[in-house]
């Protein structure tokens, strides 16, 4: 077998017993399968007066990557009071720091108008991949490694900005994907590199396609007609294409007036796509998939309702029944239907809410640093469970593997006992 086709299999096959292994492992932005829904051990109802049971808790540094793991360590990003960014693997036992990496990351600045801005802090936003053996990272200002995962050794690098001039005012924050022999990323900076698949084991680039501008949303792949098709939400529209070589098949305008699409559109069965703006300009609508006769995508619209929003989280779909933040300036937990976009519910007094599904149960964590255990169902939300762990403010989703959470805040990380 040739070399390289060899370490495609090896890796395709690690990848696919881990995202079996869904008790133990967070492989990628959303957990195993990109939803914020996890196979998990039995989660308490309640807790006692002092709270869950911390395990341990350490400092990092200003961060909002979710933590990934595979279940022997742990993985994520932050930065120090310096312009280094680090990319940390941690002993999930105890929090100790196993390898890390640091580079220059000073916030990208094209002319004194355009400037990446700071206010909402300068730490690293995406998700690191797991892949096999190797990790794939991008930080603030759009600096992607490979590494090898075992002891942090830069396998290969892509400066997004340099190449593409890839620039985004908030920071990059879109996560990478794998798809195949690919890893594949939002760059949007220049003409022909919306969109680009790099080989996963040297970073060449495969493909790139598309002029539109790069979104704070990560790319995702969903099954139409039982075939994989891959959607992007970019800067001021979603589009679809084959994720074999990047071919467009479709395009709808989305947008709010600052170009800030923030949530990645999710995947409902029946060949359904939910997209969600956290702006009354776009609102949410459901979308119909379908695949012609000559193989390409086709989209129509089921519902739009303007009042379905999102904010800088993700949505859980359960059954037919949608969980997440309003949006907007809103501090609640907010219910609809699938089918028709109807609002069941709303829950105030969550602000900047994020959470995942387990065990029936939402984890929930809130912007001021409460962790919330919840029983959601169409009539409403039973909060069973909270306590404030965290100082305010808190951006980044739990992590849940078996019966823990990994929790962040701009100076702390911390596992806790969720059983």
């Amino acid at each position: 077998m040739h070399r390289k086709t060899l370490i495609i299999a090896v890796l395709g096959l690690s990848f696919v017993m881990a995202g079996c292994s869904t008790t133990n492992t967070w492989p990628r932005f959303g957990g195993p399968q990109g939803t914020h829904k996890v196979a998990a051990g039995s989660i308490a109802d309640s807790w006692g007066d002092d709270g869950p049971t911390v395990l341990w808790k350490r400092n990092l540094g200003i961060g909002y990557s979710e933590i990934a793991s595979d279940g022997e360590r742990l993985y994520t990003m932050a930065r120090g009071d310096d312009d280094l960014e680090r990319v940390f693997a941690l002993n999930p036992k105890n929090g100790e720091t196993l390898w890390e990496h640091a580079y220059d990351a000073v916030p990208l600045a094209l002319d004194e108008k355009t400037k990446q801005v700071e206010d909402f802090g300068k730490a690293p936003n995406a998700t690191p991949l797991i892949v096999g053996d190797r990790l794939y990272t991008i930080g603030f200002t759009g600096k992607m490694f490979c590494f090898n995962k075992n002891d942090g050794e830069v396998l290969w690098s892509f400066d997004l900005f340099k190449k593409f001039g890839t620039y985004t005012k908030f920071g990059y924050s879109a996560s990478p994907i794998r798809y195949k022999d690919t890893i594949i990323v939002l760059a949007g900076g220049g003409a022909n590199n919306g969109v680009v698949a790099f080989d996963l084991e040297d970073g060449n680039i495969v493909w790139q396609t598309t002029d539109l501008k790069c979104s704070y949303s990560s790319p995702l792949i969903v099954k139409v007609g039982g075939k994989d098709h891959l959607v992007a939400y970019m800067g001021r529209e979603v589009v679809g294409m084959s994720p074999e070589n990047g071919e467009l098949h479709w395009r709808l305008k989305h947008e709010n007036r600052f170009g800030t699409s923030i949530a990645t559109p999710l995947s409902c069965p029946g060949d359904r796509l939910l997209i969600v703006n956290g702006s009354v300009d776009s609102g949410g609508k459901l979308l119909q998939l379908a695949r012609g006769d000559d193989g390409k995508v086709g989209i129509k619209e089921i519902w739009e309702n303007k009042k379905v929003q999102s904010g800088l989280n993700q949505h859980i779909l359960v059954g037919d029944v949608v969980y997440g933040p309003a949006g907007g300036r809103k501090e609640q937990l907010v219910a609809f239907d699938l089918k028709d976009g109807e609002i069941l519910w709303r829950e105030r007094e969550m602000p900047t809410i994020k959470g995942v599904y387990a065990d029936r149960k939402l984890i929930l964590l809130d912007n001021n640093g409460n962790l919330m255990i919840a029983k959601p169902s169409r009539d409403g939300v039973n909060v069973t469970a909270k306590a404030q762990l965290l100082e305010k403010p808190c951006w980044t989703c739990p992590t849940v593997t078996g019966r823990r959470a990994y929790i962040r805040d701009q100076k702390t990380i911390m596992a806790v006992d969720l059983g």
